[in-house]
């Protein structure tokens, strides 16, 4: 069996975790805690695409204030 995306909760948000899925190519998607820093870079955005009334998603590359942590794509949904 070959593993194609491994989907995981806000606990396995960490660049340890996600590094190891870099390195073994493997595509993730993992939920991210709110964490003050994340709300203060979401809060200020703007473009955010409406995918269906009530509901859009925003995408960006974030770089954690840790500058030896490499930048990420992120993705809000916004509801």
């Amino acid at each position: 069996m070959k593993v194609g995306l491994v989907r995981a909760d806000s606990g396995f948000y960490t660049d340890e975790i996600l590094s190891t899925l870099e390195e073994r190519g493997l595509g993730y998607i993992i939920a991210a805690r709110a964490y003050a820093n994340l709300k203060h870079e979401i809060h200020g955005m703007k473009d955010w695409v409406e995918v269906c009334p009530g509901i859009a998603v925003k995408e960006w590359l974030h770089q954690p204030a840790n500058l030896k942590i490499k930048a990420r794509r992120h993705i809000v949904v916004r509801m």
